[in-house]
C-alpha cells in the first residue's frame, strides 16, 4: 500500500509539470511572432545647395500574433542596422557604384541615431541601441506603430543624378520579442536573451537626386563708343553649376530683336539700333545662339561653379545716333 501511494504521488507530480506548458485544452502554445513594415522615402532631393534635407518621418508598423493566452503585453526590440551599406556610420543609399549618405533617427530633431542591439557601432556611442516598444496584447494579438526620422546629410553636392535605395535585410536588422504577464516589461532589450528573434523585418529607404543647374551672368558692356572705324570688342562671364556628371548645353537668345543669326542682334535706343554679335571664342569665329547642336555651348557638370566667357563684337561701319543702347539676352540651360 505504501508502494502504491509512492507511485501515485510521482505520477501526479509529472502531470502537474506538463500542464504548465499547455493551454487549457491541452494543446501546445505556439511562439508569438511579430512583423514590421515601413518605408522611408525622401522623394526628390536637391544636393547642389549643400544643405541637409529636412527631417523625413517614416511610420513603422509592428503586428504581433500567436501570443500565450496568459500574455498581457509584449516587449518588442526593434533593431535597424546598416542594410545594404558597405560601411557605416553613416548609412548609405546606393545607386550602382554611387552612394548618398543619410541617417535614421529616433527623434524629429535628428539628434539620436536609430541603431541596432545586435550591431554595436562605437561611433554611435550611447545611441547605438534600437527601440524598445511595449505592445498591449488582446486575444493573443497586438499592434503598435513608431515614427522614425531620416535625413540626407549635408555637403554632398558631388552626388550623381539617379535613384538611390537601401533595403534593410542585414543580420543586424531584426525584431526580438518577449511575452509579459502584465503591462510592465520583464525584458530589457539588448540585455535579455530569452526572446524570440524574427527576420520578418520589412523596411527600405530611397531618394532621387534630381538633375539641376543654376546660372548667373554678368552684364556685357561695350562702354562709350566714340568711333565705328573698327570693330569694338568686349566680353563678360557667366557662372554655371550643374549636377555632377550631368551633360548640358547653354544657349543665348536672339535678344529683343529675336535675331536668328547670333551675329545680327540689335541694341536699341528707342527705334535706333546698333548691330552686334555674341560668340563662344575669343576669335569671334563661333557665333553663340540657341540652336542646340548648331551654335550652343555644351559641357558636363561637376557640382562646382564653371565659368563660361561670352565674347561680344560691335561691327564697324555703323552710323547710329548718339544715345544709350541696350539689349536683353536670355540664357537657357538645357539638361
Amino acid at each position: 500500500m505504501r508502494i502504491n501511494e509512492f507511485f501515485s504521488s510521482a505520477f501526479l507530480f509529472f502531470v502537474t509539470a506538463f500542464l504548465g506548458l499547455t493551454t487549457s485544452s491541452g494543446e501546445a502554445v505556439a511562439a508569438m511572432s511579430c512583423s514590421t513594415s515601413g518605408t522611408m522615402s525622401f522623394g526628390i532631393v536637391d544636393v547642389l545647395s549643400g544643405a541637409a534635407s529636412p527631417a523625413q518621418p517614416s511610420i513603422i508598423s509592428i503586428i504581433c500574433s500567436g501570443a500565450n493566452p496568459n500574455a498581457v503585453s509584449a516587449t518588442v526590440c526593434l533593431s535597424i542596422g546598416p542594410g545594404q551599406s558597405t560601411s557605416w556610420p553613416p548609412r548609405q543609399l546606393i545607386s550602382g557604384p554611387k552612394t548618398l549618405l543619410f541617417e535614421i533617427y529616433k527623434d524629429a530633431s535628428l539628434t539620436t541615431v536609430m541603431g541596432s542591439y545586435s550591431a554595436y557601432v562605437p561611433a554611435y556611442s550611447a545611441t547605438t541601441n534600437g527601440l524598445s516598444i511595449l505592445i498591449p496584447i488582446t486575444s493573443g494579438s497586438g499592434s503598435a506603430s513608431v515614427t522614425l526620422y531620416g535625413s540626407v546629410l549635408a555637403s554632398q553636392q558631388s552626388a550623381g543624378v539617379g535613384t538611390y535605395t537601401n533595403n534593410f535585410i542585414d543580420v543586424s536588422t531584426s525584431l526580438e520579442t518577449f511575452q509579459n504577464p502584465n503591462l510592465s516589461p520583464v525584458a530589457i532589450c539588448g540585455v535579455s536573451t530569452q526572446g524570440t528573434k524574427s527576420s520578418a523585418v520589412s523596411f527600405s529607404a530611397s531618394a532621387t537626386v534630381q538633375a539641376n543647374c543654376s546660372v548667373s551672368a554678368n552684364n556685357l558692356n561695350f562702354g562709350n563708343i566714340l568711333s565705328f572705324g573698327s570693330n569694338i570688342d568686349a566680353q563678360s562671364t557667366m557662372s554655371l553649376t550643374c549636377s555632377n556628371g550631368l551633360p548640358y548645353t547653354v544657349g543665348l537668345s536672339g535678344g529683343l530683336s529675336g535675331a536668328t543669326d547670333p551675329t545680327q542682334r540689335k541694341m536699341y535706343a528707342g527705334s535706333d539700333t546698333i548691330t552686334y554679335g555674341l560668340y563662344s571664342n575669343s576669335a569671334r569665329s563661333a557665333p553663340w545662339g540657341d540652336l542646340i547642336g548648331a551654335n550652343t555651348v555644351a559641357g558636363t557638370g561637376n557640382a562646382s561653379a564653371q565659368s563660361l566667357t561670352i565674347f561680344g563684337r560691335v561691327f564697324s561701319g555703323q552710323t547710329p545716333p548718339v544715345g544709350a543702347y541696350s539689349d536683353v539676352i536670355a540664357v537657357t540651360v538645357t539638361y
